[in-house]
């Protein structure tokens, strides 16, 4: 009789907690990056705006109002880490909702779609073996599409030559001491990872959550401010290690080991 267990167990109850935990803290660092990156406090007491794209016709809210926003955020996630994720689902809606009034940007429709599935959606700690669920389902779909049409866009934007990653490498490389070679490279790693991590995460969920770590690992090298939407990809990996069908998640778990 072996007496070896494995150091990490994957089941329904573990991977919900991975998701919910790390789709917290993704709202918790939105918040922290408004804080330190974008400095909002001071642009909502009368600084200049970095950008806002399309939505220069709804007037800055003053820091009040931030605050009501923040808070919701942080409620947000205390709730969803204390299982009432209902609740904390809506109370992030309505918080990225107000912050998406004030500035767009990729990563909080992301948080958006995740919040909005949660908040109205089938509840997945009800999900059963036997059925689909549309929240899960949902929230798998966002995972894929984003993977291929990035890696569709780095394609076409040439990205794989490596410019794009060499102008935006904030911390770690520095351009003097960086030999030619590693930005093609790596930028070239990071097309074919984004390719095949739709069909990892369907096919091998173990590998694929492995990969979108390892991923977002390097895009924290490079970028100091999209810890939210890497935080809220490796939230929605854990959900294909829990299956949508007839297939118990013990049986999944076993064929995909």
């Amino acid at each position: 009789m072996s007496l070896r267990r494995p150091l990490v167990t994957f089941n329904k109850v573990s991977c919900l907690r991975a998701f919910y935990g790390f789709f917290a803290v993704a709202l918790v660092s939105r918040v922290l990056s408004d804080i330190f990156e974008l400095h909002r406090w001071s642009i909502h007491q009368g600084g200049a705006f970095p950008f806002r794209h399309l939505l220069e016709a709804i007037p800055i809210y003053p820091v009040s109002i931030l605050l009501i926003e923040w808070t919701l955020l942080l409620l947000g996630a205390l709730f969803l880490l204390t299982k009432k994720t209902r609740l904390g689902a809506l109370l992030s809606l309505l918080g990225l909702l107000m912050s998406l009034s004030q500035m767009f940007q990729n990563q909080k429709v992301l948080l958006l779609l995740v919040a909005f599935a949660l908040s109205v959606g089938p509840s997945l700690e009800k999900m059963k073996t036997d059925e689909k669920n549309d929240t899960s389902m949902f929230l798998k779909w966002q995972i894929l599409l984003v993977y291929l049409f990035s890696a569709i866009s780095k394609i076409f934007d040439q990205f794989p030559s490596g410019e794009t990653l060499k102008m935006m490498d904030q911390t770690l490389f520095s351009h003097q001491f960086a030999v030619n070679w590693i930005y093609p490279a790596m930028s070239g790693v990071v097309v074919l990872i984004e390719l095949f991590l739709p069909l990892l995460l369907w096919k091998k969920p173990k590998l694929g959550i492995l990969a979108v770590f390892i991923l977002h690992a390097g895009f924290a090298v490079f970028l100091s401010d999209i810890f939210p939407f890497s935080l809220a990809m490796i939230s929605l990996s854990f959900l294909f290690l829990i299956p949508d069908g007839s297939r118990s998640p013990d049986q999944r778990l076993v064929e995909n080991s």
